[in-house]
């Protein structure tokens, strides 16, 4: 899934911190939080840059549900409903300017099921069922120019194949793109609206990872790996770097690993992530604007939900939920620090839960006030409220490095208030450092910027 123009920020702070032994990834070995998003399975996510979180989710039996996070808590409501089977999402886009799209398939058990698409614009949701014969598969979507959404998805009757759709303003059009679909596919757009796909086709004995752009002369594409048991689904998942380049990530069923592919002037490179236990394992892939490409997955032999940074030096790999109950479905999203928040459902318990690094930050009040709220972190005995820079703004501290810090806060504490003059209108410089019992650092937010003043609500 890819959206155009809504590239990651750098995050300088993540680029250090990798290049620490996977044993202290960022830091501290227990940074994540994990909140239950709400009942029901296949989430998808998305992070608009004013750090406000969306997820998409079926709501069992038949579904679709949105839900957003603010310092209050979820705000789940409906989007659509099929009273013929599950809803199953695939793929959320969140635009700059706030519109949400979404892509579905519905009615798994009615005589022909249907691909569904909403965009929400304002506060209200559009809903379109544009494809309903062929029994569709689970939708991939990008965005383009304009707000075109682009799905790719695989037609399930008869010969198997992968097709693309697009929604220009003269209505939905459609493509073959291959024959011999195998597995589910992934989709981007590049800056110059060129459509990306991952997928796998099926030959004999074997799948096939292929790799295709669509260019102003149609599709080309690249067979890059072979998975020599015909039971295998890669079920790849598709990023673009900030330079229009592929990243994939796949699981290979004979050798039940994780394995990470990029193109780059030299062509592929091909590296093995992790061991995950099962070809079944399902895994979400998200490259950030300084190239760091960050996966998540479930680990089916080991019932968790794994994160990854490529550092240097090589991959550093941290559990995120070590008991997850059985995961059908997985989605990584990357905040515009590059702080990972990490959807996924329990199949054991029938819920979604995310999981998610560092601390939220929102701001509200300005511009009478600044008052900041943020999230819990497990293990914290005190919330530090501090200045990143602009020594004249704020009174230092007595602890360096902490020199420009300016409150400190109990555990049980989520809010802090300040008038106006202790910052400037362009630049806003709070952030909150969450410590445990020997003052370490457990998870921080980002500085509160001038983003978070936008509005917090959809």
């Amino acid at each position: 899934m890819s959206v155009r123009g809504n590239a990651l920020r750098p995050c300088a702070r993540l680029a250090a911190l990798l290049l620490l032994p996977s044993s202290s990834l960022f830091g501290q070995p227990e940074t994540w939080t994990i909140e239950v998003v709400g009942g029901g399975a296949w989430p998808t996510a998305a992070v608009h840059y004013s750090m406000l979180t969306h997820v998409c989710h079926s709501n069992p039996p038949s579904t679709l549900v949105h839900s957003f996070r603010d310092n209050a808590g979820w705000h789940p409501a409906p989007i659509d409903e099929t009273t013929d089977g599950e809803i199953r999402t695939k793929s959320m886009v969140c635009e700059n300017d706030g519109t949400l799209h979404v892509a579905y398939r519905g009615g798994m058990y009615a005589p022909y099921p249907f691909l569904g698409y909403a965009w929400r614009d304002g506060s209200a949701w559009h809903v379109e069922h544009f494809q309903t014969s062929y029994y569709p598969g689970p939708p991939s979507l990008a965005v383009g120019e304009g707000h075109v959404p682009h799905v790719a998805y695989g037609r399930m009757m008869g010969t198997q194949v992968l097709l693309h759709a697009w929604r220009p303003a003269a209505g939905w059009q459609f493509e073959l793109v291959a024959e011999l679909l195998a597995g589910e596919p992934d989709i981007a757009l590049d800056d110059s609206g060129h459509v990306h796909a991952a997928y796998s086709e099926s030959g004999d004995f074997s799948e096939v990872l292929v790799y295709g752009v669509k260019g102003a002369s149609g599709w080309t594409s690249d067979s890059l790996d072979v998975d020599t048991d015909i039971l295998g689904a890669l079920a790849p998942s598709l990023a673009l770097d900030a330079g229009g380049d592929p990243h994939i990530s796949y699981v290979r069923t004979d050798d039940q690993t994780l394995w990470y592919a990029w193109k780059s002037g030299r062509g592929w490179s091909f590296e093995a992530v992790s061991q995950v236990g099962s070809g079944l394992s399902v895994s979400s892939l998200r490259v950030d604007q300084n190239g760091i490409a960050h996966i998540a997955w479930w680990d089916e032999g080991a019932d968790a939900v794994m994160y990854a940074c490529r550092a240097p030096s090589g991959w550093a790999i941290a559990p995120v939920s070590p008991d997850a109950g059985g995961v059908q479905d997985i989605c990584l999203a990357l905040d515009p620090y590059a702080n990972p928040r990490i959807a996924y459902d329990d199949a054991t318990t029938g819920v979604v839960r995310l999981a998610r690094m560092g601390l939220s930050l929102w701001v509200s009040g300005y511009p009478a006030s600044y008052e900041l709220s943020w999230s819990p972190a497990s293990g914290t005995t005190a919330f530090w409220i501090y200045g990143v820079a602009n020594s004249p703004f704020f009174e230092p501290g007595v602890d360096p490095p902490y020199d420009h810090r300016i409150a400190v806060l109990g555990p049980g504490t989520s809010t802090w208030s300040a008038t106006l003059g202790m910052g400037s209108e362009d630049n806003y410089t709070y952030r909150v450092l969450a410590l445990d019992v020997n003052s370490q650092e457990i998870a921080r937010s980002r500085p509160a910027g001038e983003f978070d003043f936008l509005t917090q609500l959809p």
